[in-house]
């Protein structure tokens, strides 16, 4: 009797445990697909940004230098924030080109994993049974 009561006890134990869990809802492809706009995403912020900010760097830059070596000393602050602005919009665009290299590969991931249902081969009289079953497809690119 104790021993039907300690195995009634642990099967209500682990069914409370097992229905606490969260499933996830998304499939491993639909994740990397997420995962792989959301580099994107960043890639196409990174590269705008530091492109306006290094155009607009080096007009400041260009129109404020002089050749003669005189200006004041409003026109080399400026020359001095245009430089600045300039090398840190170069170092946005740098910084954009792993989140692209990253981006691509994963979406390359995404591309080479996919659920499928593949046939079961039966003899033409047999019944009942499931006619296909899901799997996991990975394709190697080469």
């Amino acid at each position: 009797m104790r021993i039907l009561f300690l195995m009634i006890a642990l099967l209500f134990g682990s069914i409370s445990i097992s229905l606490g869990q969260e499933t996830d809802t998304l499939s491993q492809k639909e994740n990397l697909m997420k995962e792989s706009q959301r580099l994107k995403k960043k890639g196409v912020i990174l590269l705008s940004v530091g492109a306006g900010a290094a155009v607009i760097g080096g007009a400041l830059f260009g129109s404020n230098f002089s050749i003669f070596g005189y200006s004041s000393s409003e026109e080399t602050m400026l020359a001095g924030t245009g430089g600045l602005l300039f090398l840190a919009g170069v170092g946005c665009v740098i910084a954009s080109i792993p989140a692209f290299s990253k981006s691509n590969k994963i979406e390359k991931e995404a591309a080479t994993l996919s659920f499928n249902t593949q046939p079961i081969y039966l003899p033409k009289y047999t019944n009942g049974g499931p006619k296909s079953f899901l799997s996991l497809k990975v394709s190697i690119p080469l």
